[in-house]
């Protein structure tokens, strides 16, 4: 309700945990019924983001944190069954460098249910900072006509803030020229 008063969405994670692939932070359940529970509570969110005109974000995580929806598919998957225009999509390049084989044809694949683009690079500092060929990201958000928002989403700096946010702040600039991105 409160997105729907600020004029925004949230952002939704699947279930935390895993229940299969590497040992660590096991959920006890199936997969079949993380699931059922995350598509369950989808469903419950959906009702309220259609009324508060809001939107609801899913969010794939890579494969070390959850099994439930690790890529844009996955993603997609659930948009689908849900069926509503207030479920989409959120992007994080931080997952997706690690689950998707082309970034850049996962995000086209998301097509009009991508809702959100979360930026980071391969470590989960600024962009820059790492591996991620942020110029082909930006190349397919341009390509497919992407109007929304991005946000940068990091866990740390790769140095001294002073140096490191002007450096970022023009190398996105210069990506959404360059892209001819219109966001």
């Amino acid at each position: 309700d409160l997105a729907g008063e600020l004029s925004t969405g949230i952002v939704v994670v699947p279930i935390w945990g895993r229940t299969r692939h590497l040992p660590g932070i096991e959920t006890g359940r199936s997969a079949d019924l993380d699931a059922t529970l995350f598509a369950d509570g989808l469903l419950a969110l959906k009702d309220r983001a259609e009324r508060a005109g809001s939107r609801i974000y899913i969010e794939p995580l890579n494969r070390y944190q959850n099994d439930v929806c690790t890529t844009i598919a996955d993603a997609l998957r659930f948009c689908r069954l849900i069926d509503s225009p207030a479920v989409s999509v959120a992007a994080d390049t931080f997952h997706m460098n690690i689950e998707e084989a082309d970034m850049g044809a996962s995000l086209v694949e998301a097509g009009d249910r991508l809702g959100y683009v979360q930026i980071a690079d391969s470590q989960r500092f600024e962009p820059g900072a790492g591996h991620i060929d942020f110029t082909q990201i930006f190349s397919a958000l341009a390509g497919m006509g992407y109007a929304g928002d991005i946000g940068i989403e990091c866990a740390g700096l790769s140095g001294d803030a002073e140096i490191v946010l002007p450096r970022t702040a023009a190398l996105v600039r210069d990506l959404l020229r360059e892209s001819e991105l219109a966001v």
